[in-house]
């Protein structure tokens, strides 16, 4: 129990303790002991000593404050020492909300904001401890890099979702967690890390050490620490490799920035959970009950992979994701400043920067672009200092106190452009605490010409060959990562040598890249704000591999799929089943060829599992030893001696069709698919069944004469470089890629259908045909097995999502919910049905049975607005209309379009090849359709007369309608003014008078028929002009930013959402919509 009167000093962690001015009984204190930082007297300073006030408190450390120099609440707070609490846009100076905001949410339009500060210290939060590690630490909320505990306490204060932490000092490591924990849980011992956990400093029924603060002076308790013993299976996690056939109950799902290691925390936290469905391609985890040894059927469906429990005494056969003691950790940060705008010209925006670095990245090692001022971007976030040189504006910033740093330098890599010439630059940094070393370069490439300065795809492709040889050169064989302002995408000759000089890429957003050395293993990455920038900055956090673990795993393919557990690729290349052959290079090189050899092909004994590491060499046994499909995982950074002895052999690899079984009880042959590993590539091969179910070679466009079968067949790279693409090119999907050696239809290379296929003329692409979906009025009584569920869905993704599971025949759409869910189970259209709110069910059928886009009854129409940012990605950037382009034809795939800052129509009709014009475009805005699917009338457009600095603003319309359904409605698309210049001033009444001239038009033209409508309105959702419309009748489908979708009373909304900017400055928003 806890005992207290004014003050309590201290407390022994196993005796009794009491220290109070009259007698009390007290209990011997055995339990977790809870320390409270910082004082509760007082939750914020006097208003007095607030900044900026104007002129209103309204109680309860909420005050109204001028906007001027933040703009956003969790600035002002911070300005003075404060965190926000909460925030809103408040009505005539009384203190009454009008409008509630986010912290760290701007609030615009207003001379005034109201903010609630507290003191960073004042949470009124207690703290227990375990006396070492939970066993099950939770969901991770976050990273600090600090010995201190009190900071570590301060930042989970300051984060709401954060319940508890474990604090390694020994790593300078602080782990916020979203667990909370009582102080019973079983705890492991890990180096000195130690679980702390959020209390009530009330809470008298658990035994507690409170320190009130009566004085200035905070006395603190020292916890013993007892030794407690890790449950079997609580922390060790192996994998199936592929989905378990049958995956047991499910128990929720986990959907936000998923890795491995968080679904494992997730899923350790959940009561009765043993084991989880891994699928990074919905970006979600399933937790499930049911228990596995390793031997259960499994199948591929995507990427998805069942991960289980183990005995972490299984450590032949098992790995886990942390990453032992002593090993480092570091958050690795790439990030183009934009200076001459965000620091110069608009110098208030490099607020946003500094508070973005400071806050929310907070790197380790920070590559910088664009930087013209190191000891500005130091000075300013306070955690940072320059480690490298700055050549070009670019260079490594890291973490003070944290590394030593040592052989920094700097290379022209002779790739120069319009600004100049371009540099790589690079620190080797040892961690001060784990003694560990790697390198880190940093670089920005070119982007336009000027006179004799030629920036191109082959300049940039020198750059990075000499950038490669500095790194080899300077780092050799040891630990590296690379970051840097590429001005290239993926697929470009120069990111793509660094994937073929052995580097991974560990995250990227547009042409901002992280790539990084087998040393590592990567344990989370992301994209996160531009915050004042252009460019969005990417982190990803690796850590180094322990090079003593062990790194041969064997799994035998007998009745399922598998390759490697991502746990267990720090290091390793995972070979399957050939033989090898040295070219004349001396690299060893794995053909399938050597895979049909008939005496791999019965093979029924299991090879043993053999450590191995640079002390024991792996020494291949005897071929009949081994199963067919076993999988090796083996070092690729070993001594040349090592290599030579296992380089020589890989194991046979093709699981005979036939019944392959130890011991004989098998009921069914082997027939599923085969996964190969080729060097550190996972490739599937073709040797699977493919449906008949694409369309005849002869419609299939740019052939290279040759055509394998199976809806397989060799195609000209020149105009796609990847089958996906190709395949969506003529209303397919495309099932596999590789490239093919001497057009025999041969597979040399597997690749994925979204990666680039450089440096041949010629690709293999597998493709089919899209399934067609049919609709029932409700929910199938019978629904079938659920295979997965979609969150923030709309039906085209639910589509997607089914199309890419290879049991699902249907889903259930639930729009109000904005979720679907995958089910197993084939519908017909006459399957009864249940209501269930707004859900229905979906089902595969017949392309001819389905119309292209609606029935009699009605029609599903997809309708997007996208600003294209014309002058920039099309005319000075025109690479990324690139990314434009291939977002509206692969990803957004309107039925039709309402476009701004379009100054050639023809061109997207052409580069898309899927839309066509509709309307009039006036102002370089208007309305593009889908080919085929509707037919078009009594088109126009009209002068808002609300003229801004670029000139007249327009509205422009077209009648559509569709062939299938022969109903009509009308699309009318426009783009206001934002800017002034002399006598023609643009503002919110201006644009106000634009809303009721558009109105106007509306009603005359389109009188009560259907309406939609799309555009930019450079105007705020507040602001008088959006809301015209919705006063007189239309309802709001979507809104991001400037851009709007309305639509009248005749449409039911099924589904909206926001998509990538993809090389514009605008999100594109979209919406489908059904006609009643």
């Amino acid at each position: 129990m806890r005992c207290m009167w004014y003050v309590v000093l201290v407390v022994s962690a196993q005796g009794e303790a009491c220290t109070s001015s009259s007698p009390t009984s007290c209990q011997s204190n055995s339990g977790s002991n809870f320390l409270q930082f910082g004082s509760r007297v007082r939750s914020c300073s006097p208003f007095g000593d607030w900044p900026q006030v104007d002129g209103v408190t309204c109680g309860g450390c909420r005050a109204l404050v001028q906007t001027t120099s933040y703009n956003r609440c969790d600035r002002y707070c911070e300005s003075f020492g404060h965190v926000c609490v909460a925030a809103a846009e408040e009505v005539a100076d009384n203190c009454e909300v009008l409008e509630d905001k986010a912290c760290d949410e701007e609030i615009l339009g207003t001379s005034d904001m109201l903010c609630t500060c507290k003191l960073s210290t004042a949470e009124e939060n207690c703290y227990g401890s375990l006396p070492a590690l939970a066993a099950s630490e939770g969901t991770h909320a976050g990273k600090v890099s600090t010995n201190s505990l009190a900071e570590c306490q301060k930042e989970c204060d300051g984060k709401a979702n954060c319940k508890s932490f474990s604090f390694c000092p020994q790593w300078n490591g602080c782990f916020l967690k979203e667990r909370v924990l009582t102080g019973s849980e079983p705890t492991v011992t890990k180096g000195k890390c130690r679980s702390y956990f959020k209390t009530s400093c009330g809470d008298s029924t658990t035994a507690t050490t409170t320190v009130t603060a009566t004085t200035t002076t905070t006395k603190t308790t020292t916890l013993a620490a007892t030794t407690t013993t890790a449950e079997s299976g609580t922390l060790c996690w192996s994998s199936l490799g592929a989905l378990a056939t049958s995956e047991g109950n499910g128990l929720g799902a986990v959907s936000s920035d998923i890795s491995p290691g968080k679904c494992q925390s997730a899923c350790d936290a959940k009561a009765g959970c043993n084991s989880f469905s891994f699928c990074p391609q919905w970006g979600k985890c399933f937790l499930k009950d049911r228990s596995f040894t390793g031997s259960e059927p499994s199948a591929v469906k995507g990427s998805c992979e069942t991960y289980f429990r183990i005995d972490c005494g299984l450590t032949t056969t098992t790995t886990t994701f942390a990453v032992g003691e002593g090993n480092l950790k570091a958050m690795i940060v790439s990030y183009n400043l934009y200076w001459w705008n965000a620091f110069n010209q608009n110098s208030w925006k490099s607020d946003g920067i500094i508070d973005n670095l400071r806050y929310t990245l907070k790197p380790d090692s920070a590559g910088l672009q664009e930087c013209d001022s190191a000891s500005t971007v130091q000075s300013r976030t306070g955690r940072l200092e320059p480690a490298s040189p700055f050549k070009g504006a670019q260079g490594v910033m890291v973490k003070p106190g944290l590394f030593s740093k040592s052989d920094e330098g700097s290379r022209d890599l002779d790739a120069t452009g319009k600004w100049g010439a371009r540099y790589v630059t690079w620190v080797k940094l040892t961690h001060i605490s784990t003694g560990k070393a790697f390198w880190h370069f940093n670089t920005h490439w070119c982007v336009h010409s000027e006179g004799s300065r030629i920036c191109n795809e082959e300049v940039r492709y020198r750059g990075a060959k000499n950038m490669v040889s500095a790194i080899q050169e300077h780092a050799k064989e040891e630990p590296v990562v690379i970051t840097g302002d590429f001005n290239a995408a993926l697929g470009e000759k120069g990111p793509q040598h660094f994937l073929k000089s052995g580097f991974k890429l560990a995250e990227r957003s547009w042409v901002d890249m992280i790539f990084y050395s087998h040393h590592w293993q990567l344990l989370s990455h992301g994209v996160g704000k531009e915050a004042g920038s252009d460019h969005k900055p990417v982190f990803a956090e690796l850590a180094l591999c322990d090079s003593t673990r062990l790194v041969a795993l064997v799994f035998c393919l007998l009745r399922r799929d598998n390759f490697c557990h991502p746990g267990l690729k720090c290091g390793l290349t995972c070979g399957v089943g050939a033989s090898s052959n040295q070219d004349a290079s001396g690299e060893e090189s794995y053909h399938p060829a050597h895979l049909q050899e008939p005496s791999f092909r019965d093979l029924r004994s299991l090879a043993p599992v053999v450590p191995v590491s640079d002390s024991a060499p792996y020494t291949p046994a005897p071929r009949d030893s081994l199963a067919a499909g076993s999988t090796f995982c083996l070092p690729i950074d070993p001594s040349r001696a090592m290599r030579a002895a296992y380089g020589a052999f890989l194991l046979a690899a093709l699981a005979s069709a036939q019944e392959v079984c130890r011991d004989g009880t098998c009921k069914k042959p082997n027939s599923g698919n085969t996964l190969l590993q080729f060097g550190a590539r996972t490739a599937h091969l073709a040797v699977q069944a493919v449906r008949e179910s694409c369309a005849p070679f002869g419609e299939w466009p740019q052939l290279d004469g040759v055509s394998c079968g199976g809806c397989q067949a060799l195609v000209e790279t020149a105009t796609y470089n990847r089958c996906d693409e190709y395949c969506e090119s003529f209303g397919h999907r495309c099932v596999a890629a590789a490239e093919e050696l001497d057009e025999t239809c041969q597979v040399k290379e597997t690749f994925g259908c979204d990666e680039a296929i450089l440096g041949t003329s010629d690709m293999l692409c597998t493709c089919e045909r899209q399934a067609c979906y049919a609709g029932l009025g409700g929910v199938a009584e019978e629904e079938g097995e659920e295979l997965g569920a979609l969150a923030e869905a709309s039906a085209g993704k639910c589509k997607k999502a089914c199309d890419d599971e290879e049991e699902c025949e249907s889903f259930t759409y639930c729009p109000s919910w904005k979720k679907c869910f995958l089910k197993d189970k084939s519908l017909t259209s006459a399957t009864p049905i249940k209501i269930n709110k707004d859900c229905k069910s979906f089902y595969k059928a017949k392309c001819e049975d389905v119309p292209t886009t609606g029935t009699k009854e009605g029609f599903v129409l997809k309708l997007v607005s996208y600003n294209l940012y014309w002058w920039n990605a099309f005319d000075q950037k025109s690479w990324k209309s690139d990314g434009v382009i291939k977002n509206i034809r692969n990803t957004l795939r309107p039925d039709s379009i309402g476009l701004q800052e379009c100054d050639e129509p023809g061109q997207i009709a052409r580069r898309t090849g899927t839309l066509e014009r509709a309307s009039e475009f006036q102002g370089a805005q208007g309305v593009m359709v889908k080919k085929g699917i509707f037919t078009k009338s009594q088109s126009g457009s009209r002068d808002l007369q609300a003229t801004g600095k670029w000139g007249p603003r327009y509205t422009t319309w077209v009648k559509l309608t569709d062939k299938a359904s022969g109903k009509s409605f009308w699309h009318f698309n426009t783009h206001w003014c934002v800017h002034s210049q002399g006598n023609r001033i643009c503002n919110e009444e201006v644009r106000y008078g634009g809303a009721k001239n558009m109105l106007a038009t509306i009603q005359e033209i389109a009188k009560d028929d259907p309406v939609v409508i799309t555009g930019d309105f450079n105007a705020e959702r507040n602001e008088k002009g959006p809301n015209h419309f919705l006063d007189n009748g239309f309802k709001l489908a979507v809104n991001s930013w400037v851009d709007f979708i309305f639509y009248s009373p005749h449409w039911e909304l099924l589904s909206q959402g926001k998509g990538s900017m993809a090389g514009s400055d605008h999100h594109p928003v979209f919406a489908e919509l059904r006609l009643k």
